[in-house]
């Protein structure tokens, strides 16, 4: 009984933190290949700025074909960092994720970027 309670406890542990995933699991091996590289570090940095620099250039706010633009690159921007966010969760787990202030600041990010995208297209 014992080892099954601790097999329950691991699997909810597990569930909780990688989607259900396990630690061997092909697809969080390849998230933490991916998630550790410095090359996934180096395009979310250059992405990022990319962000601020369309940010920057959208006041005051555009028009017209520039308008379009700037709409098509917010919608790549907030699926690059939901990707981001995924890539990490299923590479760490979600409670080691939100665990560094920088991760939780980049997780709130990327869920005002949905509010957001979702208002948008909704509204």
């Amino acid at each position: 009984k014992v080892l099954l309670l601790l097999r329950f406890k691991d699997m909810l542990a597990v569930a909780s933190s990688s989607f259900g995933l396990g630690r061997s699991s092909s697809v969080r091996l390849l998230a933490r290949q991916v998630g550790g590289s410095q090359a996934f570090r180096v395009l979310c940095s250059l992405v990022i700025l990319l962000n601020a620099a369309v940010l920057g250039y959208d006041v005051p706010p555009r028009v017209g074909t520039e308008r379009r633009v700037i709409d098509n690159l917010q919608y790549f921007f907030t699926a690059f960092f939901l990707l981001e966010v995924l890539v990490l969760v299923l590479w760490k787990g979600f409670s080691v994720y939100l665990a560094d202030p920088w991760s939780r600041f980049d997780f709130s990010i990327a869920v005002i970027s949905v509010c957001d995208l979702l208002l948008l297209l909704f509204l």
